[in-house]
């Protein structure tokens, strides 16, 4: 009859071969790991290497783009520089042609100005030399006016003088004398107010 029971011998043998059997599979894990740390390494050095190229590339168009954007800028600056300089230039032309433009106009219009300021002055002086003539024969006809006033003046206060004088001797009432020699003064005022009377007139003519 079989003995069913194992013996410590068994058992032993079971886990001498257990361990074996762990042995082998650490050992198997430990190449598997190996190769996987291997391919991992160099798949992470592929990827670096691709990264680094791709990266390079990358500062290659960005430096180019950049040098190309600066260019373009460069360009555009120096256009609107032209544009700006150009447009400076011109509105200078245009300023110093209206500047220009404006100076002759005032200096026509102030000859203008001038020609006609003296017509006037002469014009005036004309009038004024016209006025002085004009009073100076006013002061002329004046001055013969009453020289003749005067000596028509004289000749009738003589007259009437005589004339009372020869009627005094006639006139032996003292109130008809004293009337005679008041009619006659009367008589030499309205003389006087008729030649002013005239006077007036010849004033107002001259005006």
């Amino acid at each position: 009859m079989k003995n069913d029971f194992a013996t410590k011998a068994d058992l032993r043998k079971t886990a001498d071969g257990l361990h074996q059997d762990i042995a082998a599979v650490r050992m198997d894990l430990s190449k598997d790991i190996a190769a996987v740390r291997t391919d991992l390494s160099k798949e992470i050095a592929a990827v670096r290497t691709d990264l680094s190229k791709e990266i390079a590339a990358v500062r290659t168009d960005l430096g180019n783009e950049i040098a190309a954007v600066r260019t373009d800028l460069g360009n555009e600056i120096a256009a609107v520089r032209t544009d700006l300089g150009n447009e400076i230039a011109a509105v200078r032309t245009d300023l110093g042609n209206e500047i220009a433009a404006t100076k002759t106009e005032l200096r026509e219009e102030m000859a203008v100005f001038k020609t006609s300021l003296q017509k006037d002055i002469e014009r005036v002086a004309v009038q004024v030399v016209q006025v002085s003539n004009d009073l100076n024969d006013f002061k002329v006809e004046i001055r013969q006016e009453f020289t003749e006033f005067k000596q028509e003046t004289r000749e009738r206060f003589d007259g009437v003088m005589n004339a009372i004088d020869g009627l005094a001797g006639l006139i032996t009432n003292e109130q008809t004398e004293g009337a005679a020699v008041g009619h006659a003064l009367r008589r030499h005022d309205h003389m006087l107010e008729d030649h002013e009377a005239r006077i007036g007139m010849l004033e107002q003519k001259r005006k």
